[in-house]
């Protein structure tokens, strides 16, 4: 979904936070994958855990945001949501001084989109972003479909679509 123009973004937003905590404790050690913890002002399931850093979403779908601000052709690199969630957003009142200390920058690579078969764009430094398709399927459920898209499919249709439901 990285290179899709004018989607109406109701997707989560990832972040990766370092020295893991929170969870009503501050022991790293008692978070794990599917914890769901308080950071700034809204709830975060965990998705992952590597080298003391985790992978999180937000539990709600925060707000809605196109992908980019004019329709045509643009990948993550170029597009207005890219510039907004790792500026506006990350700068806001969401989080406090000591909240935006712990969200790591990371490179992300920005593959091509193997469901429509678009240009990833050039890899990326951001702290927050949206998943790839490729990442949706991993966290979320793989039937398949990614790599062997049925004919003339629009979308992912499986069994795992209510795991990828965003609510309020």
């Amino acid at each position: 979904m990285k290179t899709k123009t004018f989607i109406l973004v109701t997707i989560f937003i990832m972040l990766l936070l370092g020295s893991c905590s929170d969870k009503k404790t501050t022991e790293p050690d008692n978070i794990k994958v599917g914890d769901i913890i308080q950071f700034g002002a809204y709830e975060w399931r965990i998705l992952d855990i590597q080298g003391g850093r985790a992978l999180v979403v937000s539990e709600n779908i925060l707000e809605f945001r196109l992908y980019h601000h004019e329709f045509g052709p643009i990948t993550w690199a170029d597009c207005s949501l890219r510039a907004y969630l790792n500026g506006e957003f990350y700068n806001s009142n969401a989080f406090s001084n000591a909240d935006r200390t712990r969200i790591v920058q990371v490179t992300n690579v920005n593959e091509n989109n193997q469901w429509y078969g678009t240009n990833g764009g050039a890899n990326t430094q951001d702290r927050i972003f949206l998943l790839s398709i490729s990442e949706v399927v991993k966290y979320f459920g793989d039937s398949g479909q990614l790599a062997n898209r049925p004919s003339g499919a629009q979308y992912i249709d499986d069994q795992y679509n209510t795991n990828r439901i965003a609510t309020f």
